[in-house]
């Protein structure tokens, strides 16, 4: 990464800092290679005091301010891609020389201007101080059971248009039993802890991968992770490493997005979920969703245990009306909503996802009766049954190893399999259009070789079937 030192001596507060952005139009047209840049300003500021940070003009783009204390303490971060203006940390602890560190992963052009000052507070500004210390989601353990939420949200922090608020209320009044706020490079604190299970983050450097990175215990700090990378491709893999070191699980978002979907030829085995069932029209096949569904049956014919997850990307309630908290649901099991409960149930696929649609259901092995669990790895010739019910009429299918082995269009369907060894059996559920309503993550017998498979080769291989 270039970096760029533009002060010698650190002024005092207030201070207006003017930050200049500039690329070949070849490179702001995605016709070249970009190097990822930073630019820093040291400022001097006294401890007990606030410290305040507007943002008065500046492009709406993934520019990453990263604030350092003066021993060099990660402190904070803050995204130009925000529709807040104002932020502040109520109280800094150090006296001396700040740095305040200005990193962009793609091309821009122009100029940023940003306010800092430690005299009050504005009424409007968001507090930056984040306490990892205190655990989301740390409610008493209790039977196991099936919880339902949305993996994938965005507030007025970074890009989305609502409050902490109102996202709350949407929530609550979706039924949902948690949400996990995955704002732009930044880690989001919910109001109420019980509802919101991880501290994640999607990962936004450039638009040629979306990333999650679920269940975080430390600030992620993007800036120090990337020095010296001289790709935006390696400065991805570097916090997809770093984020995999604090044990946060890692999902690769809206993969076959047109404008957002994955461009960079990632290491599958990076990767623990990717998104499904994404936020569509009800009378249109979403390609994209078909391709991600499909993605799943290749990568598991292959050996790779990279689980469904689904996530709304809600951004504003009047952005769309096809995208909605909850819309679509993942159902995880465990028996409370820690980090740890969440991480483990997602990781081995003891989840599915539902869109607007109630499902029941019974898994089990047929002669025994014994409950069966999504992501489970069952014996060779074990024979599972299926009986699911939806209020509505739907297309369900019984697929192994990828290929439909068994359809019912009602509102109820009964499957049984006996699965063979190295056999992956999964269900599907979809409404007379075919859009996707329900996808369970699916049953094993056995683990599969896992053969050499790189993103772009499935992606070529998806997108040129699926068309």
């Amino acid at each position: 990464m270039d970096h760029l030192m533009n002060t010698v001596t650190a002024p005092a507060l207030p201070l207006t800092v003017d930050v200049r952005f500039s690329a070949p139009e070849t490179i702001r047209n995605n016709l070249g290679p970009f190097a990822p840049k930073s630019m820093a300003y040291r400022f001097y500021a006294k401890a007990g005091h606030p410290l305040n940070i507007e943002l008065i003009e500046v492009p709406f783009e993934h520019v990453l301010v990263s604030l350092y204390s003066p021993s060099g303490q990660f402190t904070c971060a803050i995204t130009f891609k925000s529709k807040l203006a104002h932020f502040h940390l109520p109280v800094l602890e150090e006296t001396g020389e700040w740095e305040m560190v200005f990193s962009h992963f793609h091309p821009l052009s122009g100029y940023g201007r940003v306010s800092l000052h430690q005299a009050g507070i504005h009424a409007d500004s968001f507090n930056m101080a984040f306490d990892f210390s205190s655990s989301p989601g740390a409610v008493k353990s209790s039977a196991p059971k099936w919880h339902k939420g949305d993996f994938h949200m965005h507030t007025y922090v970074s890009d989305g248009n609502e409050s902490l608020e109102h996202l709350d209320e949407l929530c609550r009044q979706g039924g949902l039993d948690f949400y996990t706020i995955t704002d732009h490079n930044l880690v989001v604190r919910s109001l109420r802890d019980d509802q919101q299970p991880t501290y994640s983050t999607e990962l936004t450097l450039d638009d040629n991968g979306h990333i999650n990175f679920i269940g975080l215990t430390e600030p992620l700090d993007i800036h120090s992770i990337t020095k010296g990378a001289s790709t935006v491709h390696e400065s991805v893999e570097l916090c997809i490493k770093a984020a995999k070191q604090q044990g946060a699980l890692i999902s690769l978002n809206h993969p076959f997005n047109p404008h957002t979907g994955a461009r960079y030829n990632f290491d599958l085995s990076l990767f623990d979920t990717m998104e499904v069932c994404r936020p569509y029209r009800e009378d249109k096949i979403s390609i994209d969703d078909v391709r991600s569904v499909k993605a799943f049956d290749v990568l598991w014919n292959n050996g790779y245990r990279i689980f469904a997850v689904g996530g709304s990307d809600f951004h504003a309630k009047a952005r769309s009306e096809y995208i909605r908290p909850g819309k679509p649901i993942t159902h995880f099991w465990a028996n409370s909503k820690s980090p740890s409960s969440v991480k483990q149930a997602l990781k081995h696929g003891n989840s599915f996802i539902t869109k607007e649609c109630e499902v029941e259901y019974q898994l089990t092995e047929m002669h025994s009766g014994k409950p069966l669990m999504w992501g489970e790895d069952v014996k060779a010739n074990t024979t599972i049954q299926f009986n699911g019910a939806c209020p509505i009429s739907l297309s369900w299918q019984l697929l192994l190893n990828g290929k439909v082995v068994d359809k019912v269009e009602n509102q109820e369907a009964g499957f049984t399999l006996t699965l063979c060894e190295g056999d992956v059996a999964r269900i599907e559920a979809r409404n007379s259009e075919g859009n996707l309503k329900v996808f369970f993550n699916p049953v094993y017998s056995g683990q599969r070789k896992q053969m050499p498979l790189d993103w772009l080769s499935l992606k070529h291989q998806i997108e040129s079937t699926y068309r």
